[in-house]
């Protein structure tokens, strides 16, 4: 079967949208969180800062930096 662009893509919407219709709130966090860490294990150690500082705290996130400097 050979689709447009238009038509794949609204295939692909489509599809996306029932399968995250269908999630539970477990299996959407589990795909929410597995997708951000494999998104930020790609990125270099700068870009991971940059973001990370972006989204929290400084203060908060520096506190959570000392503390897993100190387990490993």
């Amino acid at each position: 079967m050979e689709l447009t662009e238009n038509q794949k893509l609204r295939l692909i919407e489509k599809v996306t949208y029932e399968y995250v219709d269908n999630m539970d709130s477990k299996q959407m966090f589990q795909y929410i969180y597995d997708d951000m860490v494999d998104y930020y294990e790609k990125l270099p150690d700068n870009d991971l800062l940059d973001e990370l500082y972006g989204w929290f705290d400084e203060d908060a996130l520096n506190e959570t930096i000392k503390e897993i400097t100190k387990w490993h």
